[in-house]
Order: structure tokens, then sequence, then C-alpha cells
């Protein structure tokens, strides 16, 4: 189970501008998770952390 503290966390360490894009999320949004100012449905949840493994996927092949 991911915590609201453990999303803060996660998303603080990619670009907020990225995570959006990827996410559908606005970058707004992302920024007020990365604080924990907002709850966070599931979908939103699942939207992030689909849209991080990306990034960390594509950093760790060499394709950013």
């Amino acid at each position: 189970m991911i915590t609201q503290k453990h999303l803060a966390e996660m998303l603080k360490t990619v670009s907020a501008t990225e995570i959006a894009r990827l996410s559908g999320i606005s970058r707004k949004t992302v920024y007020r998770l990365r604080n924990e100012e907002n709850s966070p449905s599931l979908k939103t949840i699942e939207a992030l952390v689909r849209a991080i493994q990306s990034i960390k996927w594509l950093e760790e092949n060499g394709k950013r």
C-alpha cells in the first residue's frame, strides 16, 4: 500500500512537468501532492505510479 507520504517522496524524485505530462494529472496537483496538501483518489495514484515507473524505466535503460 502506498501512503500519502510515500507518494510525496516518490513524486519528489521526478520532474513535476514530466510526471504531469505522462500521467495526465495537472502540474499544480502534482506539486500539491508532493507537499502532501491533497488526498489523491485511487485513479490518480495509479496514473502517477505508472508514470513514475515509466520514467524510472527510461532512465535505467538509457532512453532518457
